[in-house]
């Protein structure tokens, strides 16, 4: 009967296992080079959001564990194409990483802001409402935001 317990709580162990990791790796990040007064130089580091997110995650993955222990909560089954939708995501999201370390950044972060917005939203939008929302956000993504923040990914 224990076994059948922890099998039913594992997920949150194992996001709190996985936040652990991305903390490690998050403040494994190296400090900016500019320097800014006070406490906004903690918080303009490379490493601040990750390092957050890391802790949410540990956050919620404590929150899950107790959850699911108390029965308050109850492991979501995925059906066949929920699975076939994961799994295509994953293998578009390592095509993304591998052809953007050699290519470089500009066309293949457009390629892939444009397909996942696209494969995501397919059944549920306007075919060409959801084309413009693809090209409106992948354009800001890509071109404004950079922009705003005078960052050159253009590379």
């Amino acid at each position: 009967m224990k076994n059948e317990k922890w099998k039913q709580i594992i997920e949150g162990p194992i996001m709190v296992v996985l936040g652990i990791i991305c903390l490690i790796l998050s403040a494994q990040i190296r400090r900016n080079p500019v320097k800014v007064q006070g406490f906004l130089n903690v918080i303009v580091q490379a490493k601040m959001l990750p390092c957050l997110i890391s802790v949410f995650i540990i956050g919620l993955g404590i929150v899950l564990t107790v959850q699911l222990s108390r029965g308050q909560l109850t492991t979501a089954v995925m059906s066949g194409e929920t699975w076939l939708r994961v799994l295509v995501l994953a293998a578009i999201t390592l095509a993304y990483l591998l052809v953007v370390y050699r290519v470089g950044f500009l066309i293949p972060t457009f390629l892939y802001c444009f397909s996942m917005l696209l494969f995501l939203n397919w059944k549920q939008k306007n075919a060409v409402f959801l084309l413009v929302l693809s090209v409106v956000y992948t354009a800001v993504a890509v071109y404004l935001v950079p922009g705003i923040l005078n960052l050159n990914l253009m590379l």
